[in-house]
């Protein structure tokens, strides 16, 4: 990796994410992580697919990075009640 540390040698302290994708896919974010260490600040998730709870083993394996929600859409006729709740639930 050498985008990182030239940002980082540089003043430049923009936050690397990696993985941008949903719960259903953590296995990949958690090798990812792994592979990765410190060379990125945090992940990204999307709620269309999966549940939240995978993040629980996620975030106690890597406490040191951040962890962004950064897309959930609902689609179709929408009932704002109920797209609320299940927004917070998820």
């Amino acid at each position: 990796g050498v985008l990182v540390p030239m940002l980082r040698q540089n003043g430049i302290a923009t936050q690397i994410l990696a993985h941008d994708h949903n719960y259903d896919l953590a296995e990949k974010a958690t090798a990812l992580m792994r592979a990765a260490g410190n060379l990125v600040d945090g992940t990204a998730w999307h709620a269309y697919g999966g549940h939240p709870r995978v993040l629980e083993d996620f975030v106690k394996e890597f406490p040191q990075h951040e962890v962004f929600f950064f897309e959930q859409t609902a689609h179709g006729q929408s009932n704002f009640g109920g797209d609320l709740g299940w927004a917070l639930e998820h």
